[in-house]
């Protein structure tokens, strides 16, 4: 009886076991950073270094990584509008033609973290920005030259709102 009792259990365990994960999609790592486990921007410098780095290896010995060093930073300061005029400031490292970075946005009086991410072409600055509190985007689409940039932008929230506005910008090189 107790065999028999202990198989039942075995079998139901493995039956459950399989039923949920069965249910569950794969945990995939898209973009490749591991464990990072980025909580916030302000705990972030794991994932620069690790972004802007590539390991070496010494004659199959551990695995060092060479001394990080940071790409040229820039403070951006934009003002976005659509009848309501928002101030964004921002500190955004470019490593190639990838951008990224931090700072905040101001509407109204009120001041709200925002991170960027986004890409220069030749002349086309492509910005994306997102406002942590309130899980909107905008999605900035400027001409750059020089110091200054100018164009529009499509703003999105996660109720499926959607507007559109200009954007304009200058930049100063903090070295």
């Amino acid at each position: 009886m107790r065999f028999e009792l202990g198989v039942i259990s075995a079998l139901i365990l493995c039956l459950l076991l399989v039923a949920t994960s069965e249910g569950e999609p794969p945990q995939e790592d898209w973009i490749g950073i591991g464990d990072l486990r980025i909580v916030d921007v302000h705990h972030s410098e794991k994932y620069i270094v690790a972004m802007n780095t590539t390991p070496e290896y010494a004659g199959g010995g551990p695995e060092t990584w060479p001394a990080t060093t940071y790409p040229e930073s820039q403070i951006w300061y934009l003002t976005l509008w659509d009848g309501t005029t928002r101030y964004v400031d921002l500190t955004l490292f470019q490593v190639e033609n990838e951008i990224f970075g931090q700072g905040a946005m101001t509407t109204s009086g009120i001041s709200q973290t925002v991170t960027a991410t986004g890409y220069l072409m030749a002349d086309l600055l492509e910005l994306r920005i997102f406002v942590l509190e309130d899980n909107v985007m905008y999605r900035l689409r400027m001409d750059f030259a020089g110091g200054s940039a100018s164009g529009s932008y499509t703003g999105y929230s996660t109720t499926g709102a959607k507007w559109f506005g200009s954007a304009f910008g200058r930049r100063t090189l903090v070295g």
